[in-house]
């Protein structure tokens, strides 16, 4: 019988300190959370050199919110002030990002790595553990678990949830009538059917990712700019 081997990503990372005034090391410690999203952020760094990639980096990071919840400690060795822990790391997503979480694939791909859509963002379960050198003067931190949320971001980034450099169809519209024309001026809003022409823009759009899938496989992954083609073609046709 063939064996199975688990292979676990581990990351570490050691911060300098002062001997004379070691820093709390425990699971909750300001220093602590900060040496995890340290490592997060250099692990998503590395995901994002994927050459699949043409987006900015920096920009990307700098589009999340991260943040630790859920934060238990999980044991204290008192001899060697070490510290297990375990967490609920979140990140909060730009508006484009988080409709691109609404598709079935992208869907199926999040629960298969035990990322969860928590509506605002994503989230995993992750372990670490928290100790000073023998030295004293730096911290140790170990962490696994993370990999996966790094792994879904770029996911959703390679779709294109962190692009902004496309007007959405709403901003548009918004630009197109912002300016005082007389023909705006005439404009009566109870009159103009919105929702009905929204409901068969969305049965359009529908329509056209039923087809896509119907030839691309039930699981296939949609790019957002893609869909917002579909959308932009269906109002024109609804506007004709």
């Amino acid at each position: 019988m063939k064996k199975l081997a688990v292979i676990i990503v581990m990351a570490t990372l050691l911060y300098g300190c002062n001997k004379l005034f070691p820093p709390k090391v425990g699971c909750s410690s300001e220093g602590t959370k900060r040496l995890v999203a340290q490592i997060f952020n250099d692990e998503l760094a590395k995901h994002l050199m994927n050459p699949l990639f043409k987006g900015n980096v920096d920009k990307v990071k700098s589009s999340i919110d991260l943040s630790l919840e859920a934060i238990r400690t999980d044991s204290h060795d008192e001899k060697i002030n070490k510290y297990e822990c375990k967490a609920e790391l979140l990140t909060k997503l730009p508006l484009k990002a988080k409709q691109i979480l609404q598709d079935p694939a992208v869907k199926n791909v999040l629960r298969k790595n035990n990322v969860e859509n928590t509506g605002e963002g994503i989230k995993t379960s992750i372990t670490y553990s928290s100790q000073l050198t023998d030295s004293k003067d730096q911290q140790y931190v170990e962490m696994i678990g993370h990999f996966n949320l790094a792994d879904a971001i770029t996911g959703i980034a390679l779709l294109g949830g962190f692009d902004t450099s496309t007007a959405t169809t709403e901003d548009t519209a918004t630009s197109n009538i912002s300016g005082d024309t007389a023909d705006s001026k005439n404009i009566v809003p109870s009159e103009v059917p919105t929702q009905s022409k929204e409901q068969d823009v969305s049965a359009c759009v529908e329509g056209k990712t039923a087809a896509y899938r119907n030839e691309a496989g039930e699981d296939a992954i949609i790019k957002y700019d893609i869909i917002d083609e579909w959308e932009s073609e269906c109002k024109t046709a609804q506007s004709q």
